[in-house]
């Protein structure tokens, strides 16, 4: 009995050793990730913090900062589900590198849409001052009043007057969709190039000139925000290829 008892236990670890080595021979592939390149523009022109643009309303500015978070990516599936890669970045003129965004934990699968915030979610804005892009250090979080600066604009318009728009507000969070009709395969990364027009913030559908509507915004409650939110929405963003 007692070399039966012994025989069994050896098959046993046998046994087990054998199945773990299959586990690791046949590991789950990873999910990959997703790189967002930002190509910024003024119509036609490279966006910069040096240059004069003119607007298509003949607003002329030239930017001191330019400054927005981009959060919650998400990509639409088949079964018309939003997969929601959970990122939060904030793009800053100020730091050319911040326009490239690296998002892990992609799953594969064959995806429609491509959806955004220019902002952070409801969530994450009533939570209070946070960390990584979120921390207030960054320098886009109301101390006074619990929430975060979606888009922050600086500069000097026509005859040297300030421009200072620091919008947000749950209220006026832009959320943009863009179609991609693509297939990501298991454990592999994908490149998605996409152009921001900044032009367009000024225009389509609210015709946003800085001397008659408002160059000084510091106020999620701002009653001209929401034109803003809504020219964003309107065609600021365009896919230039997703691979």
């Amino acid at each position: 009995m007692k070399y039966g008892a012994l025989l069994t236990f050896i098959l046993v670890v046998v046994f087990t050793s054998c199945n773990d080595d299959v586990k690791i021979d046949n590991p789950t592939p990873l999910n990959g990730s997703l790189t967002v390149n930002l190509i910024h523009s003024f119509n036609q022109e490279p966006f910069n913090l040096s240059s004069n643009f003119v607007t298509n309303l003949n607003d002329t500015i030239k930017f001191s900062a330019f400054v927005y978070y981009i959060s919650n990516v998400s990509l639409q599936n088949e079964a018309g589900n939003w997969v929601n890669l959970g990122n939060y970045n904030l793009v800053d003129f100020s730091d050319p590198t911040s326009s490239k965004l690296n998002i892990a934990n992609l799953p594969g699968g064959t995806y429609k849409k491509m959806r955004f915030l220019i902002g952070v979610d409801s969530i994450a804005n009533s939570t209070g001052a946070q960390e990584g892009a979120l921390n207030p250090s960054n320098g886009m979080f109301w101390s006074w009043a619990t929430g975060y600066i979606f888009v922050r604009m600086q500069g000097r318009f026509n005859n040297n007057q300030p421009m200072t728009i620091d919008m947000g507000g749950i209220q006026n969070l832009p959320v943009i969709e863009l179609p991609i009709n693509t297939v990501i395969n298991q454990g592999t990364s994908a490149t998605a190039n996409i152009n921001f027009n900044i032009a367009d913030i000024f225009v389509s559908p609210n015709d946003y000139k800085l001397d008659s509507v408002s160059s000084i915004m510091h106020s999620a409650l701002h009653p001209n925000a929401f034109m803003l939110k809504q020219n964003i929405e309107m065609g600021t963003f365009s896919l230039i290829s997703f691979q």
